[in-house]
């Protein structure tokens, strides 16, 4: 009888480390060469490279050592072309340290900030500093703040770059010496930037740890041997520019879908448009470092991880695979990720197999665990698992810590094992719900941490008084309920017990936003029971919980208590519902939408308003223009920015919005 084939180590290696490395590695270093050419040429050809920056610099006027380039020609783009565009929500944590870092590399009146209905003192922290601030009238996420913010400051007509950054990234003082170069090259559309975890934090656990060396690990792997080689210029396509610090030319954002309805973030999607398109090539160097922050805990990780998984599939889902190099870039990685995921996920179990019946033998006399361990061991042995999957991984955390010069990743190698088992779960649970769920695009941010690694700010000078009690909460707080909850934000035990005690007299008053799955599970019995004896407020915030924080989400139970809430009047159910009917079911319910949007506006709820609007104008069939510019008009009369914006521009180009 033919005996059952072993599967060898060299080819478990190439199973879960792939040949993505290897080819783009090779490609990574290809390029090398062809930089170091540039010396022997008069024109270099490698924007970025030593050679050309050094041209760049002697055109400029510029030190070579200068991180702030004088303002010269116009063939090359200098921080006096620069605009950088900052999301922002309840960020108060680290949003001075971050403008701080920035201004003092880009003047401030080059700095734009968005909060995107903040409540804390974000804005005061913003404007302290002397950047531009705007605020939306409602919590439309960072992909809506981003595009807000473009048209809001005119950064498009205004600057030739763009630079997107996170609420919690700081730049190295270098960033730009190394970036900017890039953008002399106009066949570059964006420019990426290479992200470094924040190692410097004091009072980080150990899982804080372990996952700021993990991810960090993640980060130097995939940047250093595949986008390096991904963005060369001879074979560029990479599948991701990260939101966290990328830099844009303004002139292709016009032509760029920032926010597409059901994404769950944007980066992914903003990266694929750029080639789609055929809008240019992309931009990475090692040189262009940003420092940005990792979650602290393993289930902020976990979170955050599920949101960047879902967003690659939901990214590929609407753009599909074509017959092209960014496809077959995109196809290779997700074929190896499903692959390293799938053995990953089954390997505990079967060194569980293998190893038990040498710690206890006897176990072998049992005999279905003898038949299932002859069956796994005439295919896999401990010690291909040990050359193939964990002695790579250690080799590779060694080089790392070589190379990045960080001797702690040794501390934790021997846990990296563990990590990916956590990434392979995620990876295959996220694929099936691209196809099955969208998303508001709300934020979902893990906790912040301060420069000293707590989690205060230093206050603005002039502390933001809270001028209505902790129930009486502002109008645009209150119609927002329904993306709170999606915020990860630590809630001072104060108003938690206060709310807590108040419940005693009014049982829709229970804290939410910041608590645990065992918590949450509290706060929806509470608002259940209190949705039951018909309280409206229960009702919709209960729709809220069920939508946004629950995972997955049980959005038929969400639509059912919505519209108990909207059917007694509750303005805050009938946006939801509008909400939910118009972009969160597949097909959506345009005319039912349209029903409740109307209520709710008539309300006076500015949001529902302007989405009233646009359903008018863009998505019933027929539009009713006339009456979608009544909407508009009101909503712009009472300070919606967004309708403002759209208003105007219909009126100058002359067409109904």
């Amino acid at each position: 009888m033919r005996q059952p084939a072993v599967i060898p180590a060299w080819l478990m290696a190439a199973l879960v480390f792939g040949v993505n490395f290897t080819i783009w590695g090779t490609v990574g270093f290809l390029r090398i060469v062809d930089g170091a050419l540039d010396r022997a040429r008069r024109l270099p050809r490698n924007a970025g490279s030593a050679a050309h920056r050094a041209l760049r610099a002697h055109r400029t006027g510029a030190p070579g050592s200068s991180p702030v380039l004088a303002a010269g020609s116009k063939d090359i783009v200098t921080i006096g072309h620069l605009a950088v565009l900052m999301a922002a929500h309840n960020e108060e944590v680290v949003i001075d340290d971050s403008l701080a870092a920035i201004t003092a590399l880009v003047p401030a009146e080059n700095v734009h900030v968005v909060s995107d209905a903040s409540t804390d003192n974000t804005v005061a922290l913003a404007r302290r500093r002397g950047v531009n601030v705007i605020e939306t009238a409602t919590n439309v996420g960072k992909a809506g703040a981003l595009e807000e913010g473009i048209r809001a400051f005119g950064l498009a007509e205004r600057f030739r770059v763009v630079l997107l950054l996170d609420a919690d990234t700081r730049l190295d003082p270098g960033y730009f010496q190394a970036a900017l170069p890039l953008f002399d090259d106009t066949g570059v559309a964006a420019v990426a930037g290479c992200a470094h975890s924040t190692w410097q934090t004091p009072g980080l656990s150990f899982p804080g740890r372990l996952v700021t060396a993990h991810r960090s690990r993640i980060y130097a792997l995939t940047q250093r041997l595949l986008k390096f080689g991904q963005t060369w210029r001879r074979a560029n396509a990479t599948h991701i520019v990260p939101g966290f610090a990328s830099m844009y030319r303004t002139a292709v954002l016009p032509h760029i879908t920032i926010n597409p309805v059901g994404l769950v973030i944007e980066d992914f999607n903003m990266t694929f448009e750029v080639y789609r398109k055929h809008l240019g090539r992309v931009g990475f160097t090692v040189g262009a470092k940003a420092f940005t922050q990792d979650p602290t805990t393993l289930r902020d990780y976990v979170k955050q991880t599920k949101r960047w998984a879902l967003g690659l599939w939901q990214t590929v889902r609407r753009h599909r695979l074509r017959l092209d190099l960014l496809s077959a870039t995109v196809g290779a990685l997700l074929l190896e990720l499903l692959t390293a995921s799938v053995i990953f996920l089954v390997l505990p179990l079967v060194v569980l197999v293998l190893g038990v019946p040498d710690l206890v033998p006897v176990v072998l006399h049992w005999h279905p665990a003898l038949t299932v361990h002859a069956a796994v061991a005439a295919h896999v042995s401990l010690r291909a698992i040990g050359l193939g999957v964990v002695a790579p991984d250690l080799a590779l955390t060694v080089v790392v810590a070589m190379v990045e010069r960080q001797p702690r990743y040794l501390l934790y190698g021997w846990l990296f094992v563990f990590m990916r088992v956590i990434d392979a779960a995620i990876a295959l649970y996220t694929l099936p719900r691209a196809w099955q769920e969208k998303s508001t695009g709300r934020w979902v941010s893990p906790a912040r941490r301060g420069p000293s690694g707590g989690p205060g700010a230093e206050p603005p000078p002039e502390p933001v008084a809270q001028t209505e009690p902790i129930r009486a909460l502002d109008a645009r707080s209150r119609l927002g309920w329904l993306f709170a909850l999606t915020l990860d934000v630590p809630v001072p035990a104060a108003p938690r017990i206060l709310w807590t005690d108040e419940e005693q007299d009014d049982p829709t008053v229970v804290l939410s936003t910041g608590l645990d799955v065992p918590e949450l599970a509290e706060v929806r019995m509470r608002w259940t029971r209190a949705a039951l004896a018909g309280h409206p407020d229960a009702q919709y915030r209960l729709g809220a919980l069920l939508a946004t924080e629950l995972d997955p989400p049980e959005l038929g139970e969400a639509r059912t208590w919505w519209t108990k809430a909207a059917e007694a009047g509750h303005p805050g159910a009938q946006l939801s519902l509008g909400i939910l009917l118009a972009d969160l079911l597949d097909p959506p319910e345009l005319e039912e939408a349209c029903t409740w949007y109307t209520l709710a506006a008539a309300a006076g709820l500015l949001e529902a308003q302007y989405d009233l609007a646009v359903l008018l104008a863009e998505r019933i069939d027929p539009p009713f223009p006339a009456e979608a510019r009544t909407w508009l008009a009101r909503a712009a009369a009472a300070g919606h920015s967004g309708a403002q914006g759209r208003l105007g521009m219909a009126t100058v180009a002359g067409f109904s919005p």
